[in-house]
């Protein structure tokens, strides 16, 4: 799968992201939308919730607390809600190991990120692509 293809860069990919997460979206503080879209852009990034705050101006506990106010979530459960349905896609159309699945999406470490994905989904990466996954002919 080529890079312009990919769920990892793909404006589809992101459409989708974006949707599961609308009522997260619906507000009206623009600093914080802009701190969502600067996340969903920069999803797979060490640290994209600590770099989005850094871009924001704000305090860390005063983002917290505005995000959590305009969203209804943590912003931790935002970028955690979005890298799981970014796995979701790649889960879907690709073959790739979970370990790579989960670096690709921004976790070092790939059993929390099986055990979160576990938490979120109801069911194991594993069992999500057998479900979902590409078929093979």
């Amino acid at each position: 799968m080529t890079q312009e293809t990919s769920p990892l860069t793909s404006n589809k990919g992101k459409d989708r992201r974006l949707a599961c997460l609308a009522p997260a979206r619906q507000h009206h503080d623009q600093l914080i939308r802009d701190a969502q879209e600067w996340i969903v852009d920069h999803l797979t990034e060490k640290n994209v919730l600590e770099q989005a705050r850094g871009r924001s101006g704000l305090l860390a506990r005063t983002f917290e607390r505005r995000f959590k106010a305009a969203t209804g979530i943590a912003g931790v459960k935002f970028v955690q809600r979005l890298r799981v349905e970014l796995a979701k896609e790649i889960l879907e159309t690709q073959s790739v190991s979970i370990e790579q699945i989960a670096g690709d999406v921004g976790y070092v470490d790939p059993s929390s990120f099986r055990r979160l994905f576990s938490r979120l989904v109801g069911v194991t990466p594993g069992e999500y692509r057998k479900r979902f996954g590409p078929k093979c002919p």
